[in-house]
């Protein structure tokens, strides 16, 4: 079988080399199997290597092998998992890895002790190693290309030797136009039951948000501690799966108090519960029926990293600051007076609603004030906005963009102060926005 198509030759690996590093494919090495075929741990040169032999019998035939190796072999980033090399001799398909020493996410779940190990803060990280390979995945490709994986799913986030997640498997992943929403799919939907997401399963229509969809179930997997497979009983109810248990915890889109009974009680003393809200809110936006309220990546990783900073600042708190010793700062002194000026009073709204409306802060009084902003407030949660937008752009607004413009500004000027964004989620937020005016 040529390989020549790909110009993949510098990556070929001879069938002998593997037969011995694997003991002829000996038990001893065996580390995974299943449908797609085995997983067997090796030592190729320098490298700790996975060598991931395909079932011939049960695999999607050499059109599938090519397909994956031709994307692994193109793909570059820390949290996507390294390719080696591959091999075809003999009919044989065999694509090279490199290990990763932790395992699967899904086994760390799936073990109580390894579990347990685990703390909030580094189950955030994973997700964040995890958001990053799969922005890269939909994005990272140049303006062309995209891929969607199609089984996003804890089985196939792998963890090194510094629990750094990387993306894995690609077997049923496909390249898509970047510039098109939706890629159609001939075939039947494909993934895992229980991760796939229903509406590409009902309508088999492949889009990114698929994607998103199951990154949301894994998102859920880690903070609850359970399988999405394996059902439970809660309460007095009957046996229920993860997403059951998920959207019964939820009314309206808003958080209950009883999703809280879904933290995985090995880390519930440990979590700041704004991180955990923060967290639980994004994974929920990941689960949605509506394809365009499903998050983009770049929104996915700021309210990830939102939530980890909550944690790390309670870490924080609770060590001994060295006091910092006086300096001489008179040089950078500022009079309060310009302070305020620039900032209109310290007000944390004031740029954001005076770009949306084109109004300057005084002129906006009549909407509500910094001490009484409710008539500003009511107009936005009434969807009635949109009727101070600058006259001079209201024609050109994606209604996307606006949306998420809108949402921003809300929080901006919410009365609890520990409900208004970071300004990483700020910088995040109008990111999408501009990602959905163009």
């Amino acid at each position: 079988m040529s390989s020549s198509g790909l110009n993949l030759e510098k990556y070929r690996i001879p069938l002998e080399e593997i037969i011995r590093a694997t003991n002829n494919f000996g038990s001893e090495t065996l580390v995974g199997d299943g449908g797609f075929g085995m997983v067997h741990k090796a030592e190729l040169g320098d490298h700790t290597v996975a060598i991931k032999r395909l079932n011939r019998n049960n695999y999607q035939g050499n059109d599938e092998f090519r397909n994956e190796l031709h994307m692994v072999s193109s793909f570059q980033h820390p949290n996507i998992i390294p390719f080696i090399g591959y091999c075809d001799d003999d009919n044989e398909m065999i694509i090279v890895y490199e290990y990763a020493i932790n395992t699967s996410l899904d086994r760390h779940l799936h073990n109580p002790e390894k579990r347990r190990l685990i703390t909030w803060a580094q189950r955030l990280k994973i997700c964040l190693g995890a958001a990053r390979g799969l922005k890269y995945l939909h994005s990272g490709l140049g303006h062309k290309l995209r891929v969607i994986h199609r089984d996003v799913k804890s089985a196939n986030i792998l963890l090194d030797d510094n629990m750094e997640a990387k993306i894995c498997d690609f077997g049923l992943s496909r390249f898509g136009p970047r510039n098109q929403a939706e890629t159609h799919v001939i075939t039947k939907a494909s993934g895992t039951r229980f991760y796939i997401d229903p509406l590409y399963n009902e309508r088999g229509r492949l889009a990114k948000e698929s994607d998103i969809y199951s990154f949301g179930v894994v998102l859920f997997e880690i903070s609850s501690g359970m399988l999405a497979y394996q059902p439970r009983f809660f309460g007095d109810a009957n046996e229920q799966y993860l997403m059951d248990l998920v959207r019964s915890h939820y009314d309206d889109q808003e958080l209950v108090d009883g999703v809280n009974k879904l933290i995985d009680p090995d880390i519930r003393g440990d979590i700041d519960m704004r991180s955990f809200h923060t967290f639980n809110k994004i994974a929920h936006q990941c689960i949605s029926f509506k394809l365009k309220e499903r998050p983009t990546t770049d929104r996915i990783i700021g309210s990830i990293e939102e939530a980890l900073n909550i944690q790390n600042n309670k870490a924080a708190s609770t060590v001994t600051i060295r006091s910092i010793q006086p300096q001489n700062l008179e040089s950078f002194r500022i009079p309060l007076k310009e302070i305020k000026l620039a900032t209109g009073d310290f007000s944390p709204d004031s740029r954001i609603k005076e770009m949306l409306t084109g109004m300057l802060v005084d002129k906006l009084s009549r909407f509500g004030d910094s001490t009484n902003p409710q008539p500003l407030i009511s107009l936005v949660k009434s969807d009635g906005l949109e009727k101070i937008i600058d006259s001079t752009i209201r024609y050109q607004i994606d209604d996307r963009s606006l949306q998420v413009y809108k949402e921003l500004a809300y929080k901006c000027i919410r009365y609890n102060s520990k409900e208004r964004p970071t300004m990483d989620t700020i910088i995040k937020m109008i990111e999408d926005a501009i990602h959905f005016q163009y």
